[in-house]
């Protein structure tokens, strides 16, 4: 048990203090992937989604960038269902 808990003391010391997010990266992660297609079938329907998601992934453009050329939704409404924030929270935003 001593020996564990040194590991434990040793990992938190060396691996865990001082870690902060990039939120920049974290942010750019969300925005190029094509599972945030997921929140938007409530809103436009997991037909569109699908087709959403593999033209984005064929033409290697954000699924966003798609919905904005052409015109499915607003920025506005864009940018409020796929806050990755309220992504994480339970109901449709």
């Amino acid at each position: 048990m001593e020996i564990l808990k040194n590991v434990a003391d040793t990992f938190v010391d060396n691996c865990i203090l001082g870690i902060t997010a990039n939120r920049d990266r974290c942010q750019e992660l969300v925005d190029n992937s094509v599972g945030i297609v997921t929140a938007l079938c409530p809103h436009i329907g997991y037909a569109k989604s699908a087709e959403l998601a593999k033209e984005a992934l064929k033409k290697d453009v954000p699924v966003r960038k798609l919905i904005l050329e052409q015109g499915i939704m607003t920025e506005e409404d864009l940018s409020r269902i796929l806050n990755a924030y309220a992504m994480t929270e339970p109901g449709i935003h």
